[in-house]
């Protein structure tokens, strides 16, 4: 059987980077970030409360820090996470970037990887298709996500698979 289109790519750090911002919970960040501010605003308000009543501050400056640290920490979790998730991946690899290849054909995509199975992904499967500047992002069923160069198409076109992904909606432009 002749796939429709074959893709093919070697996920540097920077493409990485690029996917990973797609996917990355901001939910989590957001979280965090509520977080630190309410936790170093109580800080705030024992040191103010134990000045007023000539207190020593014992509970404000811990609290103040902590939030501080949380409030920091949210900003950096993004970072972190996409930079300990690309090492892992190239672990896996024997430390090189990763490169993959991406078969379509009628009714499932095939990913193939060097040094396991070929994974068969059905159509069905395929939530959301998102676009960045050189990237196309399969999220699919499972917690899988397939990464696409835009310019690795070595035969067909994503406007030939187009409609298999998602046919009653477009592309989203990011």
């Amino acid at each position: 059987m002749e796939p429709l289109a074959v893709n093919e790519i070697t996920i540097t750090r920077e493409l990485f980077q690029e996917g990973f911002s797609l996917v990355f919970s901001k939910r989590q960040q957001k979280t965090l970030l509520f977080c630190g501010i309410a936790i170093a605003a109580a800080g705030m308000l024992f040191l103010i409360l134990q000045t007023a009543f000539r207190q020593a501050a014992m509970l404000g400056v811990p609290l103040l820090i902590m939030g501080s640290v949380v409030v920091v920490w949210s900003f950096l979790l993004h970072s972190m996470e996409q930079k300990k998730k690309y090492r892992a991946l190239c672990r896996r690899n024997g430390g090189a970037p990763v490169h993959r290849k991406i078969e379509f054909y009628e009714t499932f995509l095939r990913v193939y990887a060097e040094a396991a199975e070929p994974i068969d992904i059905d159509y069905t499967d395929v939530g959301r298709v998102q676009e960045t500047e050189h990237l196309f992002v399969l999220t699919c069923a499972r917690r899988i996500g397939v990464m696409l160069k835009k310019d690795g198409f070595t035969s067909g076109a994503m406007e030939a698979i187009h409609p298999f992904l998602s046919p009653d909606e477009s592309i989203s432009h990011l």
